[in-house]
């Protein structure tokens, strides 16, 4: 379905065209493939050479963030708003760039989370959605995708 990994350019481009369905996305991540569409141009797959990688037991979480986490500012919920959540990451930026997130990988990757592929970590707060992530699992490996925040912390 696409071309060896090892063949992607310097920048990671691997080939452009074909569709967004779930098989494709699937075959796509299981070989280490993402999109990146645009609007203005066909769909482009991209394969990057090195990848940056977080261990969680590694993570270190600072003592003002620490205290503040105990006050439980946020109710962290998953996988119940996805689109909502893909909606927020696709939102205006502060630096006026646009998004690769467009309506088509919207309908895209909702598809791929109904077929249990795709998940959302949500932030809420009152009541209301205030932040969140989206990304693609697989094995013991999460692909985070995007993610958005509306409030500080």
């Amino acid at each position: 379905m696409f071309p060896p990994v090892e063949t992607a350019d310097e920048d990671g481009f691997l080939c452009w065209g074909g569709n967004l369905e779930v098989e494709t996305l699937w075959e796509a991540y299981h070989s280490g493939i993402f999109p990146w569409p645009d609007e203005s141009v066909p769909l482009y797959w991209f394969a990057p050479p090195q990848r940056t990688l977080l261990f969680l037991d590694e993570i270190h979480v600072g003592s003002r963030l620490k205290r503040y986490l105990k006050k439980e500012p946020f109710e962290i919920r998953v996988d119940t708003q996805f689109q909502q959540v893909m909606l927020g990451c696709a939102g205006p930026r502060s630096d006026g760039l646009g998004t690769w997130i467009i309506p088509e990988m919207v309908r895209a990757y909702t598809r791929f989370h109904q077929a249990g592929h795709a998940h959302s970590i949500e932030a809420w707060q009152n009541g209301e959605l205030v932040g969140g992530l989206y990304g693609v699992s697989f094995g013991a490996y999460f692909c985070g995708e995007s993610m958005f925040t509306r409030v500080d912390n």
